[in-house]
């Protein structure tokens, strides 16, 4: 099952992006930027998560890692 994190700082556009720290992703954030959200089936598991614990935050996928999630 992958493993996700989300960078703790918020992008330009505000939103705080989920990656899966299974894969090679060359947007990941440091490891000290990073909050872990543990495995899920998919990036879906890791959004619905991160949305619960920070419900103020905008959430979304990043567009190499967590394609499917990320607001377009």
């Amino acid at each position: 099952m992958p493993n996700f994190i989300m960078n703790k700082h918020a992008q330009k556009n505000c939103s705080h992006e989920i990656h899966n720290s299974d894969f090679a992703c060359s947007h990941m954030p440091e490891v000290v930027d990073q909050a872990i959200l543990g495995n899920h089936t998919n990036c879906f598991g890791a959004v619905a998560e991160a949305a619960m614990r920070w419900p103020d935050y905008q959430i979304n996928g990043c567009d190499t890692c967590c394609n499917q999630c990320h607001a377009k």
